[in-house]
């Protein structure tokens, strides 16, 4: 199964939108001084949790921009996934960056998700704007031949591999120069790779 390109786009789309919604009506907010029923303090940030279980905080950038981004893992929840602080600095680091994963897993698509949700923020921490390229950790039966193959063995600290995948534990590490995102299973990985998120934007 392989999220067609159309798709991914679409995703994005939709997903700027909701999230600028959310992200402005809890600015109001917070500047009027009245905090909705359903938000929290997190680290000084105003977390809004939607209906939908997605939370919601405004980032400042360094242009003094706010942006807001959306997560699916609640940040109170963030002390049960371990990170190595060293995966912040490579991603921030790399010239170009390989997200692998192994297309041969079943529920695929989760794992997509959670490939996505470390992507779309590398853009605000690496301010070299790498290439993001999507890879496979195995080949396809039949191989799609548009897709590299990548996994950490390849990885530097100019073209960096990120590899996602199931695993025994839920974490985030650094094996030499390569980032490995591993979740005990798929809606687990999605929460690691949103904990690799939090850490690019400052948050552990």
């Amino acid at each position: 199964m392989k999220i067609k390109t159309a798709d991914i786009v679409t995703f994005a789309v939709i997903f700027i939108l909701v999230s600028s919604i959310l992200g402005l009506y809890t600015f109001k907010d917070d500047q009027k001084g009245q905090i909705p029923e359903n938000a929290f303090y997190y680290q000084d940030y105003l977390v809004y949790e939607d209906q939908d279980g997605f939370f919601t905080m405004i980032f400042l950038l360094t242009n003094n921009q706010q942006i807001p981004v959306q997560f699916r893992l609640d940040p109170r929840e963030l002390s049960t996934i371990s990170i190595d602080r060293g995966t912040v600095n490579l991603v921030q680091n790399a010239d170009k960056i390989y997200t692998t994963f192994n297309p041969n897993e079943k529920q695929v698509g989760k794992i997509q998700v959670a490939v996505l949700e470390v992507s779309r923020l590398i853009s605000l921490v690496n301010a070299k704007g790498p290439s993001i390229i999507e890879s496979f950790s195995e080949d396809t039966n039949p191989i799609t031949l548009d897709i590299p193959l990548r996994t950490c063995t390849d990885s530097t600290a100019e073209e960096l591999v990120i590899q996602f995948e199931i695993g025994n534990t839920n974490e985030i590490v650094k094996i030499s120069d390569c980032v490995k995102v591993i979740g005990k299973d798929n809606d687990a990985l999605i929460n690691s790779a949103d904990r690799l998120g939090y850490a690019l934007v400052g948050i552990y």
